[in-house]
């Protein structure tokens, strides 16, 4: 049985945070939810790497983490689910209700990155939308009319009818 190793060279740069004791994966662009920082909404966060992918490189030790960077934005402070609970003592007629809500800072990631290979939100083009782009940027002959159109105006045909009308 023959095995293909599927190159991750195209896949998003990707890190592991630790934050409140847990840890998360996380991309640029991405919103997670942490145990609440204590920092105003809007404000900027750095978060502390644990490990960085990009394609086929990953970073794990301290000496390589040194450089690698993850940082995001507060959105907003939002409440988690309602815990409730409840606790007796058999016998002795003794009952207790509690309930609790943890609060939790809503964060957008906007950069994961070491060194020079920083990826932030909005940067990530593909080939396949670069090529988009400059389809609708060509002009297109309009073999009905015998002009040049540009492909952006879609919809002047119907306000000329509307003017004329």
């Amino acid at each position: 049985m023959i095995r293909s190793r599927v190159s991750m060279t195209n896949r998003p740069m990707y890190a592991v945070i630790a934050t409140g004791g847990k840890q998360e994966i996380v991309r640029p662009g991405q919103r997670v939810s942490v145990e609440r920082l204590g920092v105003p909404e809007g404000t900027a966060v750095s978060f502390t790497p644990v490990l960085v992918v990009d394609g086929d490189t990953v970073l794990a030790r301290a000496h390589e983490l040194s450089g690698a960077v993850v940082t995001g934005r507060v959105e907003a402070i939002v409440p988690g689910k309602k815990i409730r609970g409840f606790t007796y003592k058999p016998k002795t007629r003794s009952r207790r209700r509690y309930g609790h809500r943890q609060w939790f800072s809503a964060v957008r990631i906007e950069a994961v990155g070491y060194g020079d290979h920083v990826e932030r939100v909005g940067e990530q083009v593909t080939a396949e939308a670069e090529v988009d782009l400059e389809v609708q940027d060509l002009e297109v002959q309009d073999p009905e009319a015998g002009e040049a159109r540009s492909g952006k105006g879609q919809g002047d045909e119907t306000a000329e009818a509307v003017e004329g009308g």
